[in-house]
Formats: C-alpha cells, sequence, structure tokens
C-alpha cells in the first residue's frame, strides 16, 4: 500500500508548478492504481505457489 501512494505522490509531483489539470491528475493516478494492482496480483500469484509447494510439509523451494 505505502508503494501504491508513493505511485501516486510522483504521479502527481511529475504535474510540476504547471497549472493544475484535473484530467492529467486523474490520468496519472489511474495509471498509477493499475500499475499497483498489476504488482499486487504478481506478488499473490508468487504467494500462492509457493503455498502450494510445501502445503503438505514436503517439498523444496526448487520443484
Amino acid at each position: 500500500m505505502y508503494n501504491f501512494l508513493g505511485k501516486v505522490r510522483k504521479a502527481t509531483r511529475s504535474l510540476g508548478n504547471a497549472p493544475f489539470d484535473d484530467e492529467k491528475t486523474i490520468s496519472a493516478i489511474e495509471k498509477a492504481t493499475e500499475e499497483a494492482k498489476v504488482k499486487y496480483k504478481q506478488l499473490r500469484k508468487v504467494k500462492n505457489r509457493s503455498l502450494e509447494k510445501h502445503k503438505d510439509g514436503v517439498g523444496s523451494s526448487n520443484t
């Protein structure tokens, strides 16, 4: 979650001192949100895969 907020801050900060533009800000926040969703899904897949490997109590990390 912290990383997501950082991306939103970075996206809005990259707009600089330009006049505030709602459309630009909204699109920057939406882009950061989509990137965060993709990253979260990737992390969940990795975590679920590692849980499946060790579900029965045996197995190694390279199976």
